[in-house]
């Protein structure tokens, strides 16, 4: 569970910076994500909700070595 939980916050970041290098070489990336309608929830949200999968997989990993 705790690889599957790494996993996810592995691909989020890449995703992230993904889109962001994207946009540095002009392809409009972030456009693009906002355009599947992913931006119809304010940023702030996805950020909240990126750090507690973080923070629950933190917690994991720390539970796993006690």
């Amino acid at each position: 569970m705790r690889l599957l939980w790494m996993l996810f916050v592995g691909l989020c970041i890449a995703g992230v910076v993904a889109l962001s290098l994207g946009d540095l070489v002009g392809l409009d990336a972030w456009a693009w994500f906002d355009r599947l309608g992913l931006d119809a929830l304010p940023k702030g949200v996805w950020l909240i909700l990126f750090c507690a999968i973080g923070g629950a997989a933190y917690l994991m990993d720390r539970k796993r070595d006690e």
